[in-house]
């Protein structure tokens, strides 16, 4: 069964502004107004780093390096161990970033908040860490408020598809893949392989010419 992901850039913001469209529909209507910016939040960094949801949850600000010396990419963050939490796989990972949806949303959280070392990255609108299921739940509730064909199928676990789909799809190397996203074994990342059927076909190319 072909994974669920965001096909498009433009599936993804359909998504954020489903958020932003309930909230203001709730103002000035009896009951609390959600506030779910800290979703936005973490389905765009999500998305940009391919983090599982518990990895979300388990973040830190020391975890987070927006402004790394040298070469690369602007941010870079640990997928850490602690008491409490451990990584699917047992191991901890450095995840690199780009501007787009991981460093421009972490980077404006820092700045709203001025956030301590060991305070989590993710919390709610009284700085209390959603559960995991509240997670689950209102993902489902605003990706369920679109028109997006696949929405039946999508669960929080598409943010993760999608970082993978997207890499696959501009021809990154499934090793490469595979790293980033912390997979235990190359046949985990290979389910991807079918979204870039030309990929022997252009490392062919790149390396004797067309």
């Amino acid at each position: 069964k072909e994974k669920t992901f965001f096909k498009t850039e433009e599936d993804l913001e359909k998504v954020l502004s489903a958020i932003d469209a309930h909230r203001k529909k709730r103002e000035g209507k009896p009951g609390e107004t959600p506030h779910h910016r800290w979703l936005k939040n973490m389905i765009c960094v999500a998305v940009g780093t391919g983090l599982r949801r518990g990895e979300l949850l388990n973040l830190r600000w020391r975890d987070v390096d927006l402004d790394p010396a040298g070469e690369g990419p602007p941010g870079r963050l640990v997928v850490r161990s602690r008491e409490d939490f451990k990584p699917k796989n047992g191991d901890e990972r450095t995840v690199p970033f780009g501007r787009r949806y991981a460093l421009k949303t972490l980077q404006k959280m820092q700045d709203a908040r001025e956030p301590a070392p060991e305070d989590p990255v993710f919390v709610q609108k009284h700085g209390v860490q959603p559960h995991p299921n509240t997670v689950t739940i209102r993902f489902k509730d605003y990706v369920c408020m679109t028109d997006l064909p696949y929405r039946e199928e999508s669960c929080f676990h598409t943010t993760r598809h999608t970082t993978a789909s997207w890499l696959v799809m501009e021809g990154v190397p499934l090793f490469t893949v595979k790293r980033i996203l912390g997979h235990k074994d190359i046949e985990t990342t290979q389910k991807y392989a079918h979204l870039r059927p030309d990929a022997a076909s252009k490392a062919m190319q790149k390396v004797f010419g067309s």
